[in-house]
C-alpha cells in the first residue's frame, strides 16, 4: 500500500498564515481611522458647537496588539491613545450634572467693595447675557459612541475573508 500527499501550494499557505496578524492589524488601524474621521466630523457643528476645536483635534486611536494574533482598538481621547486628554469630552458624551465651585462678589448697591461672595456657576448665553446658577445639567450628546456605532460597517468590511486575503497578498481562488 502506497500513501501519497500533494503538498504543493503548502508553502505559499504558510507564509500568507505568518502574514495575517500583520494583515489583521493594518485592516484594524484603517478601519479605526475612518472611525476617528467620523468622531471628528460628529464634533464640528454636528452633534457638538465648535468653539475652539480643542476636542476635535485630540480625537485619535491606536491598535495594540495584546497577545498573539489579538488587537485591542482604543478610539477616544487621552493619553491612552497618544493625544491630551479632553477633560469635558466624557460630560457631553454621558451627560450630568456640573456644580458651581467657585465664589464670585455679588454687589448689593452700585459699585465699589461692598456685597458677599456667592458659590454660583456664571456663564454668557448666545444672546449676550450673564447669568448665575448654581448648577446646569448637560445632556448627553453621544458624539462618540454614535461614531463607533455608525463605524461598525468599517471594521466588518475590513475584516471580512476577501480584504485580509488581500492584505496577506494571497492571490484569490478561481471558481
Amino acid at each position: 500500500m502506497t500513501i501519497q500527499a500533494d503538498f504543493s501550494g503548502a508553502d505559499k499557505k504558510m507564509q500568507a498564515l505568518f502574514r495575517m496578524p500583520g494583515a489583521t492589524k493594518k485592516a484594524l488601524t484603517g478601519a479605526m481611522g475612518e472611525t476617528v474621521k467620523r468622531a471628528q466630523r460628529n464634533v464640528t457643528n454636528s452633534i457638538l458647537r465648535v468653539r475652539t476645536g480643542h476636542l476635535k483635534r485630540n480625537i485619535g486611536g491606536q491598535v495594540k496588539t495584546i497577545g498573539e494574533g489579538l488587537f485591542e482598538v482604543g478610539i477616544g481621547t487621552g493619553n491612552l491613545i497618544g493625544k491630551t486628554k479632553v477633560k469635558y469630552a466624557a460630560i457631553h458624551e454621558f451627560g450630568g450634572e456640573i456644580k458651581a465651585k467657585r465664589y464670585w462678589r455679588v454687589h448689593t448697591s452700585g459699585f465699589g467693595r461692598e456685597g458677599k461672595f456667592v458659590k454660583k456657576l456664571c456663564f454668557k448665553t448666545r444672546d449676550g447675557k450673564w447669568h448665575m446658577v448654581d448648577k446646569v445639567r448637560i445632556p448627553a450628546r453621544y458624539w462618540l459612541s454614535r461614531s463607533i456605532q455608525e463605524s461598525e460597517g468599517y471594521f466588518m468590511q475590513a475584516l471580512s475573508p476577501k480584504n485580509l486575503l488581500r492584505e496577506m497578498d494571497y492571490p484569490e481562488r478561481e471558481d
